[in-house]
């Protein structure tokens, strides 16, 4: 049997999806940005939880990217979840074998149960899945927008780049990829049931999930929060506008009480400075409140601010 090469078929893919944007924004040297940003993501940059097997409109689909690239519409999307280690410990991650939303936004979430295991908390692959009705939504980490070098070169320097989309559902989310032209090489899956909200960190180039940067980072018992909340944090988060390090911070600040700037250096693995400095940098954006002193102050999510703007960050 002739192997599939997922990777030369999403980058095929990538290379259809840009030719969607502007023609004008469409020259040799955005071909040759793509080129270069796609090898990046060769690497996969965090632990895989599982590996992960598409279909998009009852059909079976080689990898996202490449049914982005060539399905005008999505009526219906699913993705399965394959080959997960049998006892991880089931921190921040959740055991899943299948997410399924139609274009409504309406879905759901196929779990698979829990069991103990020596190492904490794993799932039962023996056990019978259950159903949980979800609401699916979306959002783009890491991506590429198609500009051309006359476009590069005349932009002002106070002005940013272009951005995805921020959180849609997932339909809304397919729509807009195809009618910017952009590619999306990780996303954000967010599930929210009537409880819980559930989150999916997705490498479209790679065909896997990730595993939670938290999983065995912190020891801080976790606080229950409101979905509405979380989908105010979701919204932050998707509006690219934080820096990599200032979205663990605050997804660590989010659901402990009274954490430290000690405790975020220690779980990222850098100074006590810097992570004083990604913290301070979330206070002034309204999503976190600082009481006390340096170097004794502790920092909690600013709920009320994140109402308030309902997860827009000015």
């Amino acid at each position: 049997m002739v192997e599939v090469d997922y990777r030369q078929i999403a980058r095929e893919a990538c290379e259809r999806l840009i030719e969607f944007a502007p023609p004008n924004q469409v020259d040799d040297y955005a071909r040759k940005q793509l080129s270069t940003e796609f090898k990046k993501r060769h690497v996969i940059r965090l632990p895989m939880v599982a590996k992960t097997e598409w279909v998009v409109n009852n059909k079976r689909a080689d990898n996202l990217l490449d049914a982005l690239s060539r399905i005008e519409e999505c009526e219906e999307i699913g993705v399965n979840f394959t080959g997960m280690p049998l006892e991880p410990i089931w921190e921040y991650d959740t055991p899943t074998r299948r997410l399924k939303t139609s274009k409504s936004g309406k879905g759901g979430i196929l779990h698979f149960p829990k069991k103990r295991v020596p190492s904490g908390v794993g799932w039962d692959p023996l056990g019978d899945p259950f159903l949980e009705k979800a609401m699916l939504m979306v959002y783009t980490t890491k991506w590429f927008i198609p500009e051309s070098i006359k476009t590069v070169t005349e932009r002002p320097a106070d002005q940013a780049p272009p951005k995805p989309p921020k959180i849609l559902p997932l339909h809304q989310w397919w729509r807009s990829v195809r009618r910017i032209g952009f590619v999306p090489f990780e996303i954000v899956v967010c599930a929210y049931t009537q409880k819980k909200r559930f989150m999916y960190t997705l490498d479209l180039v790679n065909n896997v999930a990730l595993r939670d940067f938290r999983q065995g980072l912190f020891s801080r018992k976790r606080v229950e929060r409101s979905v509405l909340d979380f989908m105010y944090l979701d919204t932050a988060f998707s509006t690219n506008m934080l820096k990599e390090i200032q979205k663990r911070a605050m997804m660590y600040v989010f659901e402990v009480e009274n954490s430290t700037a000690q405790e975020v250096a220690f779980g990222f693995k850098v100074t006590d400075k810097m992570a004083r400095n990604h913290l301070y940098g979330l206070v002034k954006k309204d999503l976190v409140k600082m009481t006390g002193e340096p170097p004794g102050e502790l920092y909690n999510a600013d709920l009320d601010k994140l109402r308030e703007n309902k997860g827009e960050i000015g």
